[in-house]
């Protein structure tokens, strides 16, 4: 699969996902997809598995009434991983507070035009070191 071609399936998973159609956004996901966050992260553990996945992300997500992940970069590598630039919007369930979050990095790989593994970072030289670029 090409660079363009990883870059927009990895813009198309969140697309659908900020516009509610969660169902489109795991039909995007490869059936042994993976994500790991980062030890900083508030659930720094590992998901196998689209199901197991969709469990990682519910856990990162139980405490907003909505959330939205913005992409603000998306740069295809040269090896077809996708990295992304994410902004969190979001607003708590019991707070009702609105939040804008960002330097959160999602590095993608891609395997049978599926999301298979993604990475979570929190800070931009991570990230960069992870995707094998210069910080």
């Amino acid at each position: 699969m090409s660079q363009a071609t990883n870059v927009e399936l990895v813009r198309e998973m969140y697309a659908a996902f900020n516009r509610g159609d969660f169902k489109r956004a795991t039909d995007l996901l490869h059936p042994e997809a993976e994500l790991h966050q980062n030890e900083e992260m508030p659930d720094p553990d590992s998901y196998y598995g689209r199901e197991e996945f969709q469990k990682g992300l519910a856990a990162f997500n139980r405490e907003w009434e909505e959330i939205r992940f913005v992409p603000e970069s998306i740069r295809g590598l040269p090896d077809g991983r996708v990295l992304m630039e994410i902004t969190v919007q979001a607003r708590g369930k019991r707070s009702g507070a609105e939040i804008e979050a960002g330097s959160l990095f999602h590095l993608w790989s891609v395997e049978d035009r599926k999301g298979r593994r993604c990475e979570v970072y929190l800070g931009r030289e991570k990230a960069l070191k992870a995707a094998g670029l210069e910080a």
